[in-house]
């Protein structure tokens, strides 16, 4: 039977998802993939986290996937009011709807867009389409590929990777055919007839000069300014991460010189005491942009918990007793998408905003586009503005 490739996490499955919809719709021939999932601003300046859009010989689609595998889809899922609203500010006559199980009846009862087309599609509606144009084992951008001793290899290009172990897990007896691992392995089988590529351009090309790094380095001829190895590093680091004040992550790491190897709550009763009133989930994502810049650890529990501990680079940030701006300046200039995004504005003379920014950035990654996603999206791109605002 043909199997297609999952991650394991359910947020993930979503994006994957949509990835496998577009994917299907570029194959047919019947549509023209004009926008991968990504972050988009309309018309109006405002932002949207966008499915797909496609193009027809009639119009142009706002794509909105959903993947329940117990249930179908509802009016508060798909919320139609809203997709309505972004479908007209990107430009968009139509609105196609795609659910892995179907939709409920408050979906199907409500009034149709009087003003755009509206079209209701099922996983049922293509499966047999889909499956029918695979072998064994396809990722979701439907690039075939073949496992065997644990060593995956691309049919698409001379590509293989070799894993420990790959294990198959069946997402439900409901869907055989999709086949759910790790999260990072399902990442690397679907990027894998890009490795060609990487291998490509790691091995040609000329040695320049970089002012703003002191140092020289190989650039591969090439549509975009990043190579496909640096697109994947900023793309893989930003998943991570969500804006914070720097003053918030500040006073998060001066708690951590008292709670060191504590939970969550800890460092909140710490924060609080320093004049804060964040939440759990503020404090949470202190935490977490800690951990992306090297300075913490994370470290889970029997019971699931997760205890936090400062790492040696992370004591020399608070050695003082208090953080060191400097060394957390140095810090974030070696972090990947903050690096480029600093490169891009003192070398290429891109406005530091977040517009002028996350459009640069989709831009960069337009080539490489859907093996590498630009997540270069309203609340990441503002948060480095202000981290380049501060420490320049």
């Amino acid at each position: 039977m043909s199997s297609i490739a999952m991650p394991s996490s359910v947020s993930k499955q979503g994006f994957a998802f949509e990835h496998l919809i577009l994917s299907h719709f570029q194959k047919s021939g019947q549509f023209r993939v004009q926008e991968w999932s990504s972050y988009l601003h309309g018309k109006s300046g405002a932002w949207y986290q966008c499915d797909g859009i496609v193009q027809d010989s009639s119009r142009r689609w706002l794509i909105e996937a959903k993947f329940f595998k117990d249930r179908p889809a509802t009016v508060r899922d798909i919320k139609p009011q809203e997709r309505e609203q972004a479908a007209k500010d990107t430009d968009c006559d139509g609105i196609l709807y795609i659910s892995l199980n179907g939709f409920d009846n408050d979906v199907l009862s409500q009034p149709l867009g009087k003003s755009i087309a509206i079209q209701f599609m099922t996983w049922a509606d293509i499966q047999t389409e889909v499956l029918s144009n695979i072998g064994a084992y396809a990722s979701v951008l439907l690039d075939e590929f073949e496992i065997k001793d644990s060593v995956a290899t691309s049919l698409v290009t001379d590509s293989l990777i070799r894993f420990d172990s790959l294990r198959l897990i069946y997402l439900s007896p409901d869907f055989p055919e999709f086949v759910v691992f790790p999260d990072g392995v399902e990442r690397w089988l679907r990027r894998m007839p890009k490795l060609a590529l990487q291998r490509e351009q790691t091995v040609q090309g000329e040695f320049r000069y970089q002012e703003i790094t002191k140092s020289v380095c190989l650039v591969s001829e090439r549509l975009s300014d990043l190579s496909i190895e640096e697109a994947w590093l900023i793309e893989d680091a930003l998943s991570g991460y969500a804006a914070r004040v720097y003053s918030a992550v500040k006073d998060t790491a001066q708690a951590m010189i008292d709670v060191n190897g504590g939970f969550v709550e800890d460092v909140q009763r710490i924060v609080h005491r320093l004049g804060w009133k964040t939440g759990i989930a503020g404090v949470r994502s202190s935490l977490d942009n800690l951990v992306l810049f090297g300075l913490v650890r994370k470290e889970q529990t029997d019971k699931r918990r997760v205890r936090y501990y400062l790492t040696p680079l992370g004591h020399a940030y608070v050695g003082c007793g208090t953080p060191d701006d400097d060394l957390f300046a140095e810090v974030l200039q070696g972090w990947s998408p903050y690096a480029h995004m600093r490169l891009a504005i003192h070398e290429l003379g891109i406005p530091p905003n977040s517009l002028a920014v996350a459009d640069y950035f989709k831009a960069q990654y337009n080539p490489y586009e859907p093996y590498a996603k630009c997540l270069f999206n309203k609340n990441k791109t503002e948060g480095l503005i202000k981290l380049y605002q501060l420490f320049g």
